[in-house]
């Protein structure tokens, strides 16, 4: 069963795939995708056109039909029984306002990352306190590789959660968890840059003391070293 994307952009007024996708934030091309081929929709990304959407995810992964015309309602009659003049004009301050809509979102997504930000940093802290206590921090940071690193911090989030959760854990409690988990690592990818030249690639994550430290990790070629380069 084909998705009832299409239908449903086109009855809310999107002409164009891609001036939707904008306005939900999915890549142009992937939601073009995802209008072809519904089995290629990913959980989240159904989660979100539905609640956008207001309709069942079933939906819009196409396991259920939907009479769009019965979504259409007497907005779009009306608009369907202007000329096409005002339909201009009406698509022209319809834009304006969906640009001014995806404006207060940007900043209401990166107030949100803010939040995360200083959260993961947080954390951060607090797993290389734990870490250090166990005298296992310094070994981590010389020899450890990028991807150790961020799992250990991963496995540090979710068994804080867990811990948190106790007894009284359910399954809403532990999808909630698991999205904020999401979000803190993004959060975490955001502060670990990582840039490489050659053979040698260079990450840095926020130290103990809330600084900077930068180490060098070379290919299979040369080994692999590590080293602080101290805050800058």
């Amino acid at each position: 069963m084909a998705s009832a994307l299409l239908e449903l952009r086109k009855a809310a007024g999107f002409k164009k795939s891609a001036e939707f996708a904008k306005v939900v934030k999915i890549p142009a091309s992937t939601y073009a995708r995802y209008e072809s081929n519904p089995d290629k929709i990913t959980m989240s990304a159904a989660r979100k056109l539905a609640d956008w959407f207001r309709v069942p995810i079933d939906v819009i992964v196409g396991r259920e039909e939907v009479d769009v015309r019965a979504l259409r309602g007497d907005v779009q009659e009306e608009y369907d029984s202007l000329s096409e003049e005002s339909k201009l004009a009406l698509d022209q301050f319809l834009s304006f306002l969906l640009h001014q809509d995806g404006l207060r979102r940007q900043r209401e997504e990166a107030e949100a990352d803010r939040r995360f930000d200083e959260l993961a940093w947080r954390y951060e802290r607090l797993w290389q306190q734990e870490l250090d206590g166990r005298g296992e921090l310094d070994d981590l940071i010389a020899f450890g590789t990028r991807e150790e690193r961020r799992e250990g911090f991963e496995e540090f989030v979710t068994r804080r959660a867990e811990e948190r959760r106790g007894r009284a854990s359910t399954k809403a409690s532990r999808i909630l968890d698991e999205q904020n988990i999401a979000r803190i690592m993004q959060a975490y990818d955001r502060s670990h840059g990582q840039i490489g030249s050659g053979g040698a690639g260079m990450s840095y994550h926020p130290s103990l003391e809330g600084g900077r430290r930068v180490f060098i990790e070379f290919d299979g070629r040369g080994g692999q070293k590590g080293g602080d380069a101290g805050r800058p």
